[in-house]
């Protein structure tokens, strides 16, 4: 089976949103416009340690990513596990708390500077 093209990915990833919120067709061209790099990652690769600050928010294209806490023994913790066409730590643009994000299969990810995401989001507030 070909993986989907990420491209395809975000566009369905904006049509969701616009569909389901008060997002209008200019703000999802606005998000089809924002930088992205795309990347393959390997089965158990990290995306970002726990703790870590962030700088990219990931949109998981094919495979999938798990989201990765710690028990207060230290122990990890599946926190949640992400499909394709979910951003993996859009928590990243607002708590403190980071979780780690891991690529549980062959994966691939659209990484979106989050500094351009909270500008979007600055500029549109709406």
């Amino acid at each position: 089976m070909t993986p989907p093209n990420p491209e395809q990915v975000l566009a369905k990833f904006a049509a969701r949103l616009l569909a389901h919120s008060l997002l209008d067709e200019s703000d999802c061209r606005a998000l089809l416009s924002l930088p992205r790099r795309h990347y393959p990652v390997a089965p158990h690769q990290s995306l970002a340690a726990l703790g870590s600050a962030e700088d990219h928010c990931w949109l998981v294209t094919s495979g999938l990513v798990a989201r990765i806490g710690a028990t207060e023994d230290g122990s990890r913790q599946i926190l949640g596990v992400h499909l394709p066409g979910e951003l993996a730590n859009l928590s990243a643009m607002c708590l403190a708390a980071r979780p780690a994000l891991e690529a549980v299969a062959r994966s691939t990810v659209l990484a979106i500077p989050l500094s351009a995401l909270r500008k979007l989001v600055a500029l549109r507030p709406g």
